[in-house]
């Protein structure tokens, strides 16, 4: 039972949230200013500059731009207004979760739960209006959340992208926690928003990744084909039993629909056999002769799937399995079918980047980072194919919420793999030595593959550039600084002092 004083307190906070609420009805949080030197300075006009550290910068010719700020996201996000202005295709953000627990950049305390709520969601505010500008038109954010801010993300999203650019609300679940009282609260979230929708539909029709472990399938397929001095019904007994073996079973435990790919036809061609009824139950009923027996073959109930002049394409290139006087199937290969969409539930046991990146940079020096192989996943699968194949200005990926550095490890590792070109711009500070101890720490152990456990690692493609952030007035920040990540110009004075001025008159700053 509660106590009195624990009552008399509750009724309390819940009296000051009623008058809040009076006050202002128009929101679902009361606008709260921030107080640390960063949000300050800004509020009094002084301007954000960028100067690179060369001692932890790790400079590689010819490699993709791996950009490391050290600072408050709040100055960075207004400096990027004008460099960087509609240039992102993807900004992934893991901001705090608001748990009440100590955290980095966000400060938890507060009198009421509405001052609670409201404090974090004007933390966010700022910096996801900002962000937004970043974006292009065909440009995605995904932004991770626990369950505590869950809802008020989603509103304040809707707020700032619109309700129409709304893409997913993506679950990751990781390891299940067994002395909970009621229920394992073991999940994640992650929001993705377009920033306009119809332009990532024109750019890109579908999105589609490759499913897991198609590939090797078709390569072991190969194999046994080749082996069998291409004979089908041989090949497809050995492929069969191979799908009994261990290997198969760890494809098929993350990619189960590709057991169903389990014959090899005359050309050695690894295919599954499908349905040929229409999905709408409206298909057509014409006449179909099965050519070996000459007689004529069942109707689906729902009708066939295709017109009679692409099932007798299909016929003419061997494509249909034939099935005497029943219904006929035909053969979907694996080659023609290699992508996949992805669901909306990501299944990922936390503790193995916790392990890996203790590997890399040493023990306890960071809790909990995000799966860089599940970032690269979903990093590659939201950019527009056009994107991708852009030579001169690759794709660019942002992360103001940086911690480890996880995004940067996720475009490394893409870039490695695809010989790619993709540039990663981060921001972090540097409390607790985050900064330098484990984001700087971590990308240079990536690249340069010098990792801690002293093991050969091959390393990853990238180049490191390491700034720090300082004010100075605007008398001062006329000057160039030789090695700023942003020249300091009067222009760049200008676009700074008109986006404070902005968020002013938006009571965004005040």
């Amino acid at each position: 039972m509660p106590t009195k004083d624990a009552l008399l307190h509750d009724l309390a906070m819940l009296r000051a949230e009623n008058e809040a609420l009076k006050k202002d009805r128009s929101t679902f949080f009361q606008r709260k200013a921030e107080h640390d030197d960063a949000y300050l300075r800004l509020v009094d006009g002084q301007v954000p500059v960028f100067t690179k550290n060369e001692k932890l910068s790790l400079t590689k010719a010819n490699e993709p731009p791996i950009v490391l700020v050290e600072g408050d996201n709040l100055p960075a996000l207004v400096a990027f207004q004008d460099h960087y202005f509609e240039a992102a295709d993807v900004i992934y953000i893991d901001p705090p979760y608001n748990t009440g627990k100590d955290v980095y950049t966000y400060s938890d305390s507060y009198k009421s739960r509405l001052d609670k709520h409201s404090k974090w969601a004007s933390f966010m505010e700022r910096r996801l209006f900002l962000a937004r500008e970043l974006l292009q038109e065909t440009g995605v954010i995904m932004c991770a959340i626990g369950i505590e801010e869950h809802s008020r993300l989603k509103l304040l999203m809707d707020a700032l992208f619109g309700e129409e650019n709304f893409i997913a609300n993506i679950t990751w679940s990781g390891s299940s926690i067994n002395n909970a009282r009621f229920v394992s609260t073991s999940s994640d979230y992650m929001l993705i928003y377009a920033k306009n929708i119809d332009a990532v539909k024109l750019a890109s029709v579908k999105w589609r990744t490759r499913k897991h472990g198609a590939e090797q399938l078709l390569e072991i397929a190969e194999t046994i084909w080749v082996e069998v001095g291409h004979d089908s019904q041989k090949a497809t007994k050995n492929l069969r039993r191979f799908y009994t073996s261990d290997e198969a079973k760890e494809i098929f435990q993350i990619e189960p629909g590709l057991k169903m790919y389990n014959a090899i036809d005359n050309e050695g061609r690894l295919y599954r056999a499908s349905d040929l009824s229409s999905p709408s139950g409206h298909g057509g009923t014409y006449q179909i002769i099965n050519p070996h027996t000459q007689t004529v073959v069942s109707i689906p109930k729902r009708g066939w799937v295709h017109s009679i002049e692409t099932f007798q394409e299909k016929i003419d290139a061997d494509q249909i399995l034939w099935n005497g006087e029943g219904v006929p199937s035909f053969k979907r290969y694996l080659k023609d079918n290699l992508s996949v969409v992805l669901k909306d539930v990501i299944q990922k046991d936390r503790d193995l980047a916790n392990k890996l990146l203790a590997k890399q940079i040493g023990r306890n020096k960071f809790s909990y980072p995000k799966d860089h192989n599940t970032l690269a996943e979903w990093i590659e699968y939201v950019v527009p194919q056009h994107r991708k194949d852009d030579k001169e200005q690759p794709p660019l990926i942002m992360d103001f919420f940086a911690g480890s550095g996880s995004t940067a490890h996720a475009v490394a590792q893409l870039n490695s793999l695809d010989q790619g070109n993709r540039a990663c711009v981060l921001v972090t500070t540097n409390e607790a030595g985050i900064s330098r101890e484990v984001a700087a720490k971590r990308i240079k152990a990536l690249i340069s593959g010098e990792w801690a456990d002293e093991k050969f690692h091959a390393p990853l493609r990238g180049s490191l550039s390491y700034y720090e952030t300082e004010f100075v007035p605007p008398v001062r920040g006329t000057r160039k600084f030789l090695k700023a990540l942003i020249p300091v110009t009067a222009r760049y004075i200008k676009q700074i002092q008109k986006t404070v001025e902005d968020m002013k008159d938006g009571h965004l700053l005040f």
